[in-house]
């Protein structure tokens, strides 16, 4: 075992009729022994208390013992021990031991001299996986306690996936990986894999065969609109399935870390320029969202005062977000005729914290003369991103 420690608890009802002694020598005691030396012994009447003893690295044996001396063994009428109110027991529970090492290890090849490698066949075993150590043949296992063992434990899958995970941009070109087993099974082995929404994969399950051909799954990220953090990885879910029970289990997930492709911003488009005057026909432009909200996005149009605006809102969704919408502004009859710059505020607000009252990079400026009003053009609306997955 690695170094670590055992603890326990225990109870005591016992005959006691002296301190305790170095060696017990009086009295009923209840013993713990560590690798056959005694550390802990105890007699009298105890309520339950917990205790712990470091153990160092390497193999260790954990015993206990109740001991009885031979005097006054059990207090009974008509002898000459005095009468006491015990049980004559003791009791030992909740017993938990740290580091110790419950691998089954297997020697599978043993070198000679100077040698560089070895083949070796897997041992038979339940797991998806085996472990293999290194270390001098010294006759005894090759133990993590041996000194020429090596410093990490190699693990060997039994479903070998390579390479491990996968970085992929959202939008982007596709990315591959390959799945094969470890031996030939025993029977038909089918690998069912379960991506993420954010993924799409090809194909959807592998079945390996006795032939055991190495199979390639290939993985891509399709731009689902949606601002997300700029960087977030995803897992595509493996689940080994056949008659062969030693493939017959759930395998690791393949980490995929995305690149997204999208940001939350409200874009405004004049078309090159909104000309009114007072009294005459309103101008346009548009609004547009520039990624799929998670709830509707209302945008309020706050005009200056000397000027109209319809509507004042505008509604966006997952279903219309991509859809521009028209906002109109006019210059009411009788209005100062003098040439000046009046300014169209724009607030948000949503559901979706990406859209929730992000700023503008500016307000909408109008210039107004007495024969015409200008938007500034294709201003857009700046929003974070931000990470909303479930």
């Amino acid at each position: 075992m690695q170094p670590g420690s055992v603890s326990f608890s225990y109870r005591i009802s016992s005959e006691n009729c002296e301190s305790l002694p170095s060696v017990p020598v009086c009295g009923d005691y209840l013993t713990f022994y560590l690798d056959g030396s005694p550390v802990l012994s105890k007699a009298g009447v105890l309520g339950w208390t917990r205790v712990s003893f470091g153990l160092s690295p390497g193999a260790h044996t954990l015993s206990w013992a109740y001991q009885k001396d031979s005097t006054c063994p059990v207090p009974a009428s008509g002898t000459s021990c005095p009468p006491i109110s015990v049980t004559d027991a003791a009791w030992i529970g909740a017993v938990s031991v740290t580091g110790a090492d419950n691998t089954r290890w297997t020697t599978v090849a043993t070198t000679g001299p100077g040698a560089t490698g070895a083949p070796w066949a897997l041992p038979t075993q339940p797991t998806p996986a085996a472990k293999l150590r290194v270390c001098q043949d010294t006759g005894s296992p090759c133990s993590a306690s041996a000194a020429s063992a090596s410093p990490g434990v190699f693990t060997i899958s039994l479903v070998l996936v390579q390479p491990g995970s996968l970085a992929l941009r959202e939008g982007g070109p596709p990315g591959s990986y390959t799945i094969s087993l470890l031996f030939p099974p025993g029977a038909p082995v089918t690998i069912n894999l379960a991506p993420d929404p954010e993924l799409s994969v090809l194909p959807g399950s592998l079945v390996f065969t006795a032939a055991n051909t190495p199979q390639t799954v290939s993985v891509s990220a399709p731009d689902d609109h949606v601002a997300q953090a700029a960087s977030h990885t995803v897992p595509i879910q493996q689940t080994a399935a056949s008659s062969d029970p030693t493939y017959n289990t759930s395998l690791p997930a393949v980490p995929v870390t995305l690149t997204d492709a999208d940001t939350a911003s409200v874009q405004l488009n004049d078309g090159g320029g909104v000309k009114i005057a007072p009294g005459g026909a309103p101008g346009a432009y548009s609004l547009v969202l520039t990624s799929k909200p998670l709830g509707a996005v209302n945008v309020t149009v706050v005009p200056d005062p000397a000027i109209a605006a319809l509507p004042s809102i505008l509604s966006f969704d997952a279903s219309n977000w991509s859809v521009p919408q028209a906002a109109a502004v006019a210059a009411p009859a009788g209005g100062p005729p003098a040439a000046r710059t009046v300014t169209v505020a724009h607030t948000v607000s949503s559901v979706d914290p990406g859209y929730n009252g992000i700023q503008p990079a500016c307000k909408q400026r109008i210039a107004q003369s007495s024969v015409n009003l200008f938007i500034n053009r294709h201003r857009r609306f700046s929003g974070r991103r931000v990470v909303r997955r479930n």
